[in-house]
């Protein structure tokens, strides 16, 4: 095999490498960043993951926020924030993709196991 075949293999061979890769954390936690609606509340969730704060500010009530481990290949973020009454809470998110496989929505899993869907309302700042 010439030289220049044997590069543009390895090029090929990169480049489908670097496709077939799935999502990173930075990916996932940008994604997941932004104001979401849980379903039958009337409050408003905003998750700031993208940002090297994290935080989640949940009626105005600002928590600041640790990321505890991003799973990739199942789209989860489990989350800690300490709430006001000074106890750790441990929230996991999960993205559960429409069958576009480009919309989705989140599936909150809160410290005492109930189950909330949030849907997306917008991007921060807007």
């Amino acid at each position: 095999m010439k030289k220049s075949q044997k590069f543009y293999f390895l090029a090929v061979a990169c480049l489908f490498l670097l496709i077939s890769c799935g999502k990173t954390e930075k990916d996932i936690l940008n994604e997941v960043t932004g104001v979401w609606k849980p379903e039958n509340e009337n409050t408003l969730v905003e998750l700031h993951f993208s940002q090297p704060n994290k935080m989640v500010v949940i009626n105005k009530v600002e928590l600041p926020t640790q990321i505890k481990s991003v799973d990739t290949k199942n789209f989860i973020v489990n989350f800690s924030f300490i709430n006001p009454d000074k106890v750790e809470m441990l929230w996991t998110i999960k993205q559960v993709f429409a069958e576009d496989g480009k919309s989705f929505t989140l599936l909150l899993t809160m410290h005492d196991g109930n189950q909330s869907k949030m849907s997306f309302v917008r991007n921060l700042g807007s």
